[in-house]
């Protein structure tokens, strides 16, 4: 996977799921000022590792530059105020971003969204290589309460869906916190 599709996927998926908060703070420490190569560069790790779990992501070179508890602390205050839409998203084998699963009860469920919907854009930014960079800032930014656009196209059909971000589910980010432990921090894998 290129640099800048590993960055759009990572972006969606920020948004979407809610499990790829590392590469805010695993590269930068916590630090936002003046670190958007290093993000971006981590971004492209943590897109290339995405699906491998415990010692397998590892070995695919990414972990997590804070403590286990410093990250969990993080990820938690983030969720306080970070969208969510309640979807998971994979690249389909023509390189577009679908959906490979909707929460029940999200706003992407609300919205209308259904399984292998495929994402054309969002808040009129075109998903695409070259706008990698820019939908993941935009989907970084995005605040529970936030409107997202998303222009979509299912079989040979397309419209736009409007979901109202939410606040990710206390389980759903217990869940995502887990797993992101196990993945991108050494720690025990009983």
């Amino acid at each position: 996977m290129n640099r800048t599709v590993g960055i759009l996927a990572l972006a969606l998926v920020v948004m979407a799921w809610g499990g790829a908060y590392a590469c805010e703070h695993g590269c930068c420490a916590g630090k936002k000022a003046d670190c958007a190569a290093k993000h971006a560069d981590c971004a492209a790790k943590h897109a290339d590792c995405a699906g491998k779990t415990g010692e397998s992501a590892r070995a695919a070179g990414h972990e997590c530059g804070m403590k286990a508890e410093e990250c969990a602390q993080y990820m938690k205050k983030d969720a306080e105020t970070h969208g969510w839409l309640g979807i998971s998203l994979e690249m389909n084998p023509e390189g577009q971003m679908s959906v490979s699963k909707i929460w029940p009860g999200s706003p992407a469920e609300k919205a209308g969204f259904q399984l292998e919907d495929r994402i054309v854009s969002m808040n009129g930014v075109e998903v695409s290589e070259k706008n990698g960079e820019k939908v993941y800032e935009l989907m970084r930014g995005a605040k529970i309460g936030d409107k997202a656009t998303f222009a979509v196209a299912r079989g040979s059909n397309s419209f736009n869906l409007e979901a109202v971000l939410a606040r990710m589910p206390e389980e759903l980010l217990a869940e995502s916190i887990d797993q992101h432990l196990k993945d991108h921090h050494k720690i025990s894998q009983n």
